[in-house]
């Protein structure tokens, strides 16, 4: 866990790699998965997908914080939203049950292409579903708006702001020694 940790806070670039990317989900419903970049390691992950079995579709938004391991391209991120489950099948009689979702995962940004992987609990307080349930999937995204390339550390102005001024202070001391 501690290791974790210090990999998780050893660089302070941008946690993904993409503004924008879009692509499938696929887990125990197939999918689609559209993630935009909102604030500096947040991002809004808007999910619309199929059960087949249960001739179901589920559509939902979260917002995710990201997180960094060792470099932008490779993060962690947890979130939270909102979903609302319809059932298509003729003999289902019950209530079309929304929920309050979590999330965690991992991705891996190379290139335009994006994997992640995520675990994905849901609370259902109205509706005929079970209370609590969770699936994982797999998502495979393109990345239709690249962020801008900045360097493995760059994009921390406070680390440079304080490099620069301790580069400045050498220079001083060197000066007074001659």
């Amino acid at each position: 866990m501690i290791v974790f940790a210090v990999l998780a806070g050893w660089t302070s670039t941008q946690a993904q790699a993409y503004i924008t990317a879009a692509g499938v989900r696929l887990g125990p419903a197939i999918g689609l998965s559209v993630q935009q970049r909102i604030m500096d390691r947040t991002t809004l992950e808007m999910m619309v997908h199929h059960r087949n079995f249960l001739d179901q579709t589920t559509a939902g938004i979260l917002i995710e914080k990201h997180m960094p391991l060792i470099f932008k391209s490779l993060n962690v991120y947890t979130g939270a939203g909102v979903q609302k489950t319809w059932y298509q099948a003729p003999e289902y009689t019950g209530d079309d049950p929304w929920g309050i979702q979590f999330v965690v995962g991992a991705e891996l940004t190379l290139s335009r292409f994006n994997v992640s992987w995520d675990f994905k609990p849901v609370v259902t307080p109205a509706g005929d579903d079970p209370f609590f349930q969770g699936q994982s999937a797999i998502s495979l995204r393109y990345a239709l708006i690249k962020g801008k390339k900045k360097g493995l550390f760059a994009g921390d102005k406070g680390k440079q702001k304080q490099r620069q001024k301790a580069k400045r202070k050498r220079q001083r001391e060197r000066q007074k020694r001659l």
